[in-house]
This record gives C-alpha cells, structure tokens and sequence, in this order.
C-alpha cells in the first residue's frame, strides 16, 4: 500500500509528496519528478506510528525503551529503502500480530487510508502494472488482498475497517496469554506476564518450521510380575543351578586331580599308565559331560552372537571349544608334544559360572522375601529435586513399583564382559597364531589357541556381582531391608544425600511431654486444643504425642486454615484466631514477649492473635541405633539433608544429642523441607530399595548395603578383567617362548583358583561396614 499524495511529511519541518521512482530501487520522487533523498532522521517509528496509527500511540506507549523503538525504525526504514531486498507483494504480507497497550487502541481513519489506497489503485491501474506494494512501515495487520477491476472505494473500506476489526480484536487477545512469535533468522524468548506492556516483534516472512527433537531411547521397562510368583520362578532356578553346579563340581575335582596326578608322572591303572593320548580322551569325555550340564549357557552364548553381542557365556563357549579341538587334534594325529590340552580348565569356567548363576538366583529369592513380608513396605527411591538441583534418597510410603525393574537389571559384570568378550576372544585368537605360526611352530596354532583362549574366560567372571549381591541381601534381610540389585544399588551411589526426618532421628517412645504452663486468663482446654490442632496440621514429629494428649483429656480436634511454616515455627487460623506456636527465638521475632523464666530451648509456645497462651515443655530422648545409623550413614560419606518439621530439632541439637558433625548436616529451607519429608509424594519412576520396618536403622542398611554392593562389584569386576588380560599375556608369552612345561593345564588350574580366591576375597567385603 503506497502512501496517498496528499499526505504530508512534517516530522523533519519540511512538506513534500513522495512516490517511488521506480519499483525496486528503494528511490523516491517528489511532483515536480525530482529524486528525493530520505534521511535517518525523516524516518522515526514516531512519524510512521503517528502517521498511521495517530498521535495518540505515541503519546500513550511511554514504556517502550528508546533502544527498542530506534531498532523497529532502522529495519523499518531498511526494508522501505529497498537496501535488504523488495518489498513483500500484498499477496505475500502475512497477518503479523501486534500486542498494543489497551489503553493505547486509537485506529487511524478508515478515509484516509482508502484514499490512499484508492490513488495507488489507479496509478497502477494507469502502468497496467503489479498491484503496489504494501510499505513495511505500516504496523496494522490487514488480510491477504488482490486488486482487480471490480474493486470500488466502499469495499476497499469495508476491507479496511474489517481489518481493523479484526486487528483490535487480536490486540485484546494477546494481553491474555504468552505468545511466541518465530522469524526468518531466530526465535524470539523472552517471557511476557499476562499484563506486559511490550509489544511482540512483527515478521513480515512466513515463519520457519521449528524441527522436531529426535524421540529419546525410552527405557526398556518389562512389566512386572506378582512377586510371590517371582520368588517361586527365582526358587526354582535356584534349586535348578544348585544340582548341576554340584554334579559339574564334583566332575571338574575329578578332572583336576587327574591332571595333576598325571602331570605328577604318576602311571594309573587300567591300561592308561602314562599315554598321554589316552589321558587326553578321558579329559575331553568328562568336558562334553560338564558342557552338557552348562547346555542353556552355551546356547545362551551362541543366540548372544546373533542377538545381543557376545557375552560371558559366548566367551566360555570358545573356551570350550577350542580346546575340545585342540584335544582332537592331538588324538587325532597323535601329537603330544605340546603337552596336554587344558580340558580341567575350561570345565572349571563352566562350573562356576553355573556356580554363580545359583548363588545370583538365592539372592534374588533372598531380596523378594523381604519385600513380601509385609504388607505395607517403605519404598526408597533416589529422587531429583529440581529446586535444589540434587538427587536425594527419601522413603515412599508402600511403594514398590519399578523395584522388579531394577532387581533383574544387567550388573556391572554382565555389562562389563559384554564389551570385553568380543575383545577377548579376538585377542586370544590373533595370539595363538602369532605364537604359533609367526614362531614357525604351525602344528601348535590350536594348543597354542586353546591356551590363551582357557585363560581368557576367568573363573571369577559369574562372581563379582553374584557374591557380593547375595551377601548385601541376606544382611540387609535382617535389619527389615532390600536393595534393588545393580539398579538399586547404582541409583542410591550416585544420590548426593539422604534426607532424615523427625520420626528418624527420634522415633515413637523417645519424645515426651515434659510439663505445661498455661496462662490464668486462657481456658487449658482451649490452650491444648488450639495446639494439638496446629502441631498435628503440621504433621511433625510431634503429632502422635499430641494426638494422645487429645484422646486422653477426651478432647477433638479444631480445623485448621490458612496452616502455613515459618523457620523455627507454624501457624494457622482456627476460629477466626490468628494461632501460631515455634520456639522461643521464633516468637521474640514475631515481637511476642517470652518471661526469661520460660525461655527454654527445647519447648513449644503458643500464641493466639500475638499473645502468649500456652508453653510446652518437650523431652527428646537419644537412641544408640539411631546414632550408629547416622555414624553409619556419614561413614560412607553420604550427606544428610535436614528434612524436618518440627522446629525444635535443628542441626546443632542433633550435633548435641547424637554427637554427629554439622559439616555434614546440610540443612533445607522450611518449605522446601515440608516437600522433601512427605512420604506419599514421590516423583522417582523406579523404587532403589525396600523397607519392611520403621525407623533409621533399616534406611541406613538400605543405602550403605547398595553402596557396599556397587563398591565391590566394581572392584571385583575390573580385578577379574585384569586377571584375564595378564594369564593371557602370560600364556602367550610362555607358548611364545616354547616353553610348553610351564604352561601345563595344571599349572594353569592353580593361577587361575588363585585369581578366583583374591576375587572372592574383594566381594566379601561386601557383608562388612566400613
């Protein structure tokens, strides 16, 4: 839309008709035909605004900076000038919405823009040209428009006046609700209050598609089963790995005497005497035995080399078979010289492994008795907070959802092996030709293999989780506890604290009620229900004693509203009374005068409307348990965040009663402490732990035993890698050296018992405090 000819210009004191000089070069002509030369200072968002929108604009939008109205100005004045490009047709201006002050929505006269519209009209009419273009300058949002020979004045106006309609209308609109607006080249974002006055940046250009993030990988969660059918499917592969692993234990002693009575030089009976060959027939039937009982692992380990990868199982899969054909081919071409083929080893790898999988399965039935022994159980869960910007492990009142998820999650040694299997067995196979053909000894390539291929599948491998897992469980199953196996354990290690509450620093029994003074001039039922009523509102710690206050004098409870907390005390209204009760600091800050005869520390006072009424004298009695559970705790370098309500116990007075350091009490703001201590509001999708009692000891056992358990598994899990690693340097270099006497299976058994027993040695700490 260009601007009428009988408009005038007067922001710079000079009066002037502009047309453009041509269609795209941004120039400008006067009537007498002579080019004019806009300025900087000819063009102002005042001068446009009042021209089109009217004095009254300007003088009514006092709150939008200078910097901001020069910046609408210069990309204003850009896009009229032509220097940024042409200038959009009508048909391609967008409806651009404008927040406008409310007080502020004077419209510029319908006539006057239909003159002006109405000239450009028939000067393009006389060019048989395109329609005009529509100056950037003009901040109304108009429709999509097209002139055509049947166009008259009264319908450009109705045009313009629907426009107009339509614009006011949004503006009322956009003061209600937050909008973003997106532009060629960015995205706007700030944040607008319902009563903002700014106004929304204009985009003349279609905005831009915002790509769409890429899902995350959801979670694999596998629905969960009733966990009384989960115990007898856990018992049952108990019962199932127990048998065999006993019957595959006694073959594999069989297997390692033999061996090294046979290494010993020892001529046996029956016809064996020392022929090697022979021996090595009766080795490689009692292995087929043994790999028979481990038959589902080592299909396990073929489907993992199609399925999921490799794995512990698919490693000692190889270990088996190359040595059953190192042993056939030494029978077959009756080739002893290498020694004999390390049959006892690889039977021993399989033997425990199905060891493990028995003692992994009894803790597992271990871990979901506890959880089933009671009704109701506390759930544990490690939860964010995002107001604090820390993951805090707190109880959930009966919650045990998403625990099953976490007990049968992959542990450390499952996900560990993963990624050194593929690694390992690579390895050994690039070592047993390296040290068998690049040495020129080609006919030892699959002894040399077997080798270093049985001392890369440890006996310790099923160990390292399933040890220290079952005795986490059994010791935790004492104190009322259970931790959700690796998951579990790995969420309650990476919590940045624990948060205590009233009933676990003093629990039921341990805070009485010392004495009372009630002032002559207020009734004392009215004193004792006024703060029985508050305190139990508050839901401290203090709520059952006063609770039996109540039933004992025969008295109800009063409804409490407006209940609000305060650092060092609560208050509500009951009965159109204004009450509140706190400590003695607390009430001298409210500017009620507490008798310097009363000023107790460990006390209540009530007030009603600012006057004193009431004061409770409390008794808090430590508890030995409680104070090695927080020892407990703190040992293990966890931090307590101080998520309690009632307002007499503070850091110090824990300090005072369980001799516990403040350094590593973190304390939490009153409100925010409300949120952290309430037990039915949980956020946590998985359940880390479960408690079958009350009280601290078991939360302590809880998350001491899940860092116990990540601890060693960790440990344990990278002293068995590190243990495959050197016996396969170790074989290596022996078979490399030629050197077949020191490498004998038997001397392999016993470096490889060694390993396990220092591996066992590691996880058993896992049944130890610190």
């Amino acid at each position: 839309m260009s601007m009428a000819p009988d408009e005038l210009n007067t922001e710079s004191g000079r009066e002037y008709d502009a047309y453009p000089a041509s269609e795209n070069d941004g120039t400008y002509t006067d009537d007498d035909g002579q080019a004019v030369d806009f300025t900087d200072d000819d063009f102002t968002l005042e001068s446009i605004l009042a021209e089109y929108k009217g004095t009254a604009y300007i003088d009514g939008d006092k709150k939008t900076p200078a910097a901001v109205l020069q910046e609408r100005t210069n990309r204003i004045v850009s896009e009229v000038t032509g220097k940024t490009g042409r200038l959009p047709e009508p048909a391609e201006v967008q409806a651009a919405p404008v927040q406008v002050k409310e007080k502020t929505t004077e419209i510029p006269e319908p006539q006057r823009i239909v003159n002006a519209m109405s000239a450009a009209y028939e000067a393009q009419k006389e060019k048989n040209a395109q329609p005009p273009k529509a100056p950037s300058g003009d901040v109304i949002a108009f429709d999509k428009y097209r002139y055509s020979s049947a166009d008259t004045e009264a319908e450009i106006a109705a045009e313009v006046e629907k426009s107009i309609e339509a614009q006011t209308q949004l503006e009322q609109e956009t003061k209600k609700s937050t909008r973003r607006f997106f532009g060629l080249f960015g995205r706007s974002t700030n944040r607008y209050d319902d009563d903002a006055d700014e106004e929304f940046e204009e985009y003349f250009d279609e905005p831009e598609p915002e790509p769409e993030p890429e899902p995350e990988p959801e979670e694999e969660i596998i629905e969960e089963p009733d966990f009384r059918q989960a115990i007898k499917t856990f018992a049952e592969g108990c019962n199932r790995y127990s048998l065999r692993s006993f019957v595959s234990m006694v073959l594999s002693v069989v297997m390692a005497i033999l061996t090294l009575v046979f290494q010993a030089g020892v001529n046996f009976p029956f016809g064996v005497g020392d022929n090697k060959l022979v021996f090595t027939g009766i080795l490689l039937i009692f292995l087929f035995i043994v790999m028979m009982l481990s038959i589902d692992k080592l299909l396990k380990g073929i489907t993992d080399f199609f399925t999921k990868g490799p794995g512990l199982e698919s490693l000692n899969l190889m270990s088996c078979l190359a040595t059953a054909a190192a042993a056939i081919y030494s029978i077959a071409a009756r080739d002893d010289s290498a020694g004999m083929p390390y049959c006892v080893v690889s039977a021993f790898s399989l033997t425990f492994m199905l060891w493990g999988e028995k003692i992994y399965y009894r803790a597992l039935t271990e871990t979901m008795k506890t959880v089933t022994s009671v009704a109701s159980p506390y759930g544990v869960v490690a939860e964010m907070l995002p107001e604090m910007d820390k993951t805090v492990i707190k109880k959930a009142t009966n919650r045990t959802a998403g625990f099953y998820n976490n007990l049968i999650q992959a542990d450390i040694g499952e996900t560990a092996y993963k990624y050194a299997s593929p690694i390992l067995m690579v390895a050994s196979i690039a070592l047993g030709f390296y040290a068998s053909v690049g040495h020129g000894l080609p006919q030892h390539i699959l002894h040399n293999i077997a080798a270093v291929m049985a001392a890369a599948a440890p006996f310790s491998a099923m160990m390292t989780f399933a040890v220290p897992f079952n005795s986490v469980a059994r010791r935790a199953r004492k104190s009322g506890a259970a931790v959700a196996g690796w998951g579990g354990a790995d969420e309650l290690y990476y919590s940045d604290g624990a948060s205590i509450t009233d009933e676990d620093l003093f629990p039921a029994g341990t805070v009485t009620l010392g004495g009372i003074k009630i002032f002559e001039e207020v009734a004392p039922e009215k004193a004792l229900r006024y703060t029985a009523s508050l305190i139990i509102a508050s839901n401290s710690g203090l709520s059952k004693l006063f609770g039996e206050q109540l039933s004992r004098n025969g008295m109800t409870l009063m409804r409490v509203e407006d209940f609000d907390c305060y650092e060092g005390g609560i208050g509500g209204t009951i009965r159109q009374e204004r009450v509140i009760a706190g400590s003695a600091a607390f009430m001298n800050l409210m500017g009620i005068r507490i008798p310097a005869s009363l000023n107790m520390k460990n006390a209540i006072f009530t007030a009603v409307n600012k006057k004193l009424i009431a004061v409770f004298a409390i008794n808090y009695v430590p508890v030995k348990s409680v104070q090695n559970a927080l020892l407990a705790i703190l040992r293990y370098r966890v931090k307590l965040f101080f998520a309690v309500r009632d307002f007499n116990i503070t850091p110090v007075m824990l300090e005072q009663k369980y001799k516990v350091p403040v350094d590593d009490v973190e304390y939490i703001p009153i409100r925010e402490s409300y949120d952290i201590s309430d037990a039915t509001k949980h956020e946590a999708k998985r359940v880390s732990a479960v408690l079958t009692r009350e009280g601290l000891g078991p939360f302590s056992e809880a998350i001491t035993g899940g860092r116990r358990l990540r601890t060693t598994s960790l440990i344990a899990t990278i002293f068995s890698l590190v243990s495959a690693v050197f016996g396969m340097l170790l074989m290596f270099t022996i078979c490399w050296t030629g050197a077949y006497a020191s490498a004998s299976a038997g001397n392999l058994l016993l470096y490889m018992m060694s390993m396990l027993l220092a591996v066992l040695v590691v996880a058993g700490f896992a049944k130890y405090r610190q």
